[in-house]
């Protein structure tokens, strides 16, 4: 009895998610299935290929070997993020390319849509006080990317400022969380600025968290201001002005 032949319009080929991360780790399953011209599976011993559209994509177990269904399995990855890569599988061992493909998009992190967040503006620059950052990952249609491994930290590297577990991935929302603190006042026009980069792909998020960090200290008498808003009121019980004044570390802030 004359071998199985794979029929190029019956098989199939086929993935498991057609978008999966460009993080160069994430992988998709590419499932070919040849069958013959009664639409019966071809069985064990055939020799299948799947080749790219585009260059730097991975694909593990090329060529395959069919199993007792007919089916090779292949997975493919990348870290390049681009257009819809199409996958085409071939039976080399009956010289037959099947006619469907498998179409799968590598994306990225969307660094406008990405956000950092701070969940304190100010903070007591006492080594204690902290504020928690929030990042949160999405991608070029607004979805939040889980399991994204993101870095924190604060640009310049200012002395006093600690960034604690500032690294690791995003939960199932798309979101990564860290404190932040300092020993050291920073503020005015020098403020902290943090800044998260999704690591797998190398790039920062555009947006940036500010942070004040002022000194946890005693006002100073010297340095306090308070005035009135005029030196001489009309003393009819009823005239008035109005006492203010500042309250200033001897620094000078606020």
């Amino acid at each position: 009895m004359a071998a199985d032949i794979t029929h190029s319009v019956n098989s199939t080929c086929a993935a498991t998610a057609a978008r999966v991360v460009a993080d160069g780790t994430t992988t998709t399953t590419i499932t070919v299935t040849c069958k013959d011209s009664a639409s019966d599976d071809v069985g064990a011993g055939h020799s299948v290929t799947l080749t790219a559209s585009a260059a730097g994509v991975t694909i593990a177990t090329s060529p395959g070997t069919t199993d007792e269904n007919g089916v090779a399995t292949f997975t493919v990855k990348s870290s390049t993020v681009g257009p819809a890569v199409i996958f085409t599988a071939r039976d080399t061992t009956d010289e037959v390319t099947i006619a469907q493909t498998a179409s799968v998009t590598f994306f990225g992190m969307s660094i406008s849509l990405s956000t950092v967040a701070t969940s304190a503006a100010r903070v007591i620059a006492d080594n204690s006080t902290t504020a928690t950052i929030t990042v949160t990952v999405k991608d070029d249609s607004d979805t939040a990317m889980g399991t994204c491994a993101v870095v924190v930290s604060a640009v310049g590297t200012p002395a006093g400022v600690t960034v604690t577990s500032g690294s690791g991935n995003t939960n199932g929302s798309g979101v990564f969380t860290c404190t932040v603190k300092s020993t050291t006042p920073y503020y005015g026009a020098t403020p902290v600025v943090i800044k998260a980069v999704a690591s797998f792909q190398a790039i920062e998020i555009t947006q940036r968290a500010t942070i004040t960090f002022f000194e946890n200290a005693t006002a100073s008498v010297s340095v306090s201001t308070c005035a009135a808003a005029s030196a001489s009121v009309f003393a009819d019980n009823t005239a008035t002005t109005t006492i203010g004044g500042t309250l200033l570390t001897a620094a000078g802030a606020a």
